[in-house]
């Protein structure tokens, strides 16, 4: 039962939100890691599943899937290994270099193209072959449109190239497969096609990208858009993802910081996070970033990782919120790229040699437990006067779970430059299901922040509470 405590007042416990802390600890803390909101609910992020070990001891640098062919093929070092449904795999290939970015894409021809920077190999799923295709530059990414593939010169000419018809093998210098960036001096990054729009493809440079359009032209098939570039280009190639409705990259020009930049094919749109945006122009090495986009039982889900800054965002497009996410020690992400196959989703793992299922019916990472994590808006009155609490309460999912979980809390008094010890708070285990979290008597203060931790490789799903207070 609630203590009674005369002239007490009840405050919103803010347990639903994302990421929205300020420039400074004092505007605001308030994180979710790993955590999501849902019909305004928290529910938890995917966890992942290890399903082959291709390469103990290796580093995942790309994954593709094949809807054509029903396979997906993933980059581990310089393996090229080929998964069916079962999760049978087999190696393919080789490439010549060990680490750095590959890409991958596919055409109608029965071929799925890899580049690693160096090179560009042919898999022919029909024929069963691998093989290098002969060219005279130095490609970077690659992708497919309208039967060519595209991929574009990183040796410093600007030149973007498009292969024969449905022939990865082929790539011809004649002035019909060579187009060239226009807009202004800037090193060519990539190109990609714009969903839902058959004909347009955006040729992204370092600090602008500009869209071209398949005309079918004699001369040279593409021409440039006259009405419109977007002032904002790539930092890293590998931050271009695409669904079925938006491109979305990570942006940045000669005059701005970097930004979650994302176009249906128009003007392009930012995300605006004052407390995220001023992380990301703070970054030490934003260059080093790698994106994947998912989907979440509906929720469109871009996300953004920077190793050596350690750290990792989800942006989910659904909601309109940021999240921070991370892997089970609380450090980045390790998805380095991601692909849809058989109803799910996959990726390769920076630091393990290891192809992990991606899914929200794990709540854990291979066994491990993810931290969970939300540290709620700072509380303080209008005139900033000291108040007691006299008890927070929300309601929460208890006894699903035969393992063990529990809730601990820390509190900040000093505007959420540090907390104090953490409280820890056992919940119910199964059959148990009384669904209410309660906590009594937990002191004075006049800017108070909770952080709350969520321990245990079961789920968590909470809404919204009340804070009690008395003066």
């Amino acid at each position: 039962m609630k203590p009674a405590t005369a002239g007490a007042q009840d405050l919103p416990l803010k347990m639903v939100g994302g990421s929205n802390f300020g420039r400074d600890p004092k505007i605001s803390l308030e994180e979710s890691w790993n955590l999501i909101v849902s019909d305004n609910f928290m529910v938890p992020y995917a966890g992942s599943k290890s399903i082959v070990s291709a390469i103990p001891g290796g580093a995942g640098r790309a994954i593709y899937s094949s809807i054509k062919d029903d396979h997906f093929v993933s980059v581990i070092d310089n393996k090229v290994f080929y998964t069916n449904k079962n999760t049978d795999t087999s190696q393919i290939g080789e490439l010549v270099s060990f680490t750095g970015d590959v890409f991958l894409s596919e055409n109608n021809g029965g071929q799925i193209a890899i580049c690693d920077r160096l090179n560009i190999y042919i898999f022919d799923y029909v024929l069963n072959t691998f093989q290098k295709a002969t060219i005279d530059f130095l490609p970077g990414f690659i992708t497919f449109q309208q039967g060519f593939f595209i991929s574009v010169d990183i040796s410093g000419t600007n030149q973007w190239r498009l292969s024969d018809t449905n022939n990865g093998l082929s790539w011809p210098s004649d002035a019909f497969h060579v187009g060239e960036f226009q807009s202004k001096a800037n090193k060519i990054l990539a190109a990609a096609p714009v969903p839902g729009q058959s004909n347009l493809l955006f040729v992204f440079g370092q600090s602008v990208t500009e869209a071209w359009y398949l005309t079918g032209a004699q001369l040279f098939p593409y021409q440039k858009s006259t009405y419109f570039d977007i002032q904002f280009g790539c930092l890293n190639a590998s931050t271009i993802k695409w669904n079925q409705t938006f491109v979305v990259w990570l942006g940045g020009n000669e005059k701005s910081t970097p930004q979650i930049v994302f176009s249906n094919g128009s003007a392009a749109q930012i995300v605006k996070n004052d407390g995220v945006n001023y992380k990301l122009a703070s970054l030490k090495k934003p260059n080093d970033s790698y994106g994947v986009l998912l989907n979440q039982d509906g929720h469109i889900i871009y996300q953004l990782t920077f190793p050596f800054d350690n750290v990792s965002f989800a942006y989910d497009f659904t909601e309109q919120k940021i999240y921070n996410v991370s892997d089970h020690k609380q450090d980045y992400h390790k998805a380095r790229q991601s692909c849809f196959f058989n109803n799910t989703y996959f990726y390769v793992s920076f630091v393990d040699g290891n192809i992990y299922e991606w899914n929200s019916k794990y709540n854990d990472e291979n066994g491990l437990a993810i931290p969970r994590i939300r540290i709620i808006p700072p509380i303080r009155l209008a005139d900033g006067s000291k108040f007691s609490v006299n008890s927070l309460a929300f309601p929460i999912e208890q006894g699903n779970s035969q393992a063990l979980q529990s809730i601990d809390l820390a509190m900040s008094t000093d505007g959420a430059e540090s907390f104090g010890s953490f409280l820890k708070t056992p919940l119910n285990l199964i059959g148990n299901r009384k669904n209410r979290f309660t906590l009594f008597r937990l002191g004075t203060a006049n800017d108070l922040t909770f952080q709350f931790r969520f321990w245990g490789s079961g789920r968590y799903v909470f809404t919204d509470g009340v804070l009690s207070i008395y003066q």
